[in-house]
């Protein structure tokens, strides 16, 4: 956050004094900030990065059956509409919190694909199990995991390159 207000701050003409004092001056009130405050804070990513796993589970379970019954182009279409869609409410969720630091956008980044390929190929294992009996498989599950995961990341990914864009930020 730091770096992109210092950004704002000097596009709008202020002095580098001015900046440096008003950066001390929010530096001293995330000091000062209650303890339950800075566990509500933690709490709030922990949660967000939980609902982004469960959410992808529904979604997973909800593709499987599309997988048996599709065989065309129109399921990708429906993968990927539903990996954006998540995954712009997933990058509207976590833009909104506003006391992110880069390792925390780095576990995200790193944790949530793998998180949803796993969960995919665990769901379609799952289902596959349980359709021996009907004589029907699900095929090609690691492709669609990672069809449906980069989809779902895209969001993310293409805010977090804008972000770096509009503030110099290439660290």
């Amino acid at each position: 956050m730091s770096e992109r207000l210092i950004s704002n701050l000097k596009e709008k003409g202020w002095e580098h004094h001015d900046i440096h004092r008003t950066m001390k001056i929010i530096e001293k009130g995330k000091q000062k900030k209650h303890k339950l405050i800075k566990a509500l804070d933690i709490a709030v990513f922990w949660i967000a990065l939980i609902l982004a796993i469960i959410g992808n589970i529904v979604i997973l379970f909800t593709l499987v059956p599309f997988l048996l019954m599709l065989k065309s182009w129109i399921y990708y279409l429906i993968i990927c509409f539903l990996g954006l869609s998540f995954g712009l409410l997933f990058e509207i969720l976590i833009r909104d919190i506003e006391h992110l630091e880069r390792k925390h956008h780095l576990l995200i980044g790193s944790l949530l694909p793998v998180i949803t390929i796993v969960n995919f190929i665990l769901i379609t294992k799952i289902l596959n199990s349980f359709l021996v009996n009907y004589n029907l498989s699900i095929q090609i599950p690691l492709f669609v995991a990672i069809f449906y995961t980069i989809s779902f990341l895209l969001p993310y990914f293409i805010y977090q390159m804008h972000y770096r864009v509009r503030y110099n930020i290439m660290k």
